[in-house]
């Protein structure tokens, strides 16, 4: 993962609402490394919930 998609994981969700499914469809699949303890994570699906009913699709 590159700075350019860390800005884009980063962007406001209420201020763009289609980040919620962008975000969860890039995630999905994906293998996250901690290069300082060298353990990982395989990320099988993403769900989105949020505090405030305009993140969450679930409330």
């Amino acid at each position: 993962m590159n700075h350019n998609l860390c800005t884009f994981l980063n962007q406001d969700w209420p201020e763009y609402p289609q980040m919620r499914y962008a975000c969860s469809r890039f995630l999905a699949g994906m293998i996250m490394l901690d290069t300082s303890s060298g353990k990982t994570i395989v990320v099988n699906c993403v769900e989105v919930y949020g505090r405030r009913r305009t993140v969450d699709s679930h409330r």
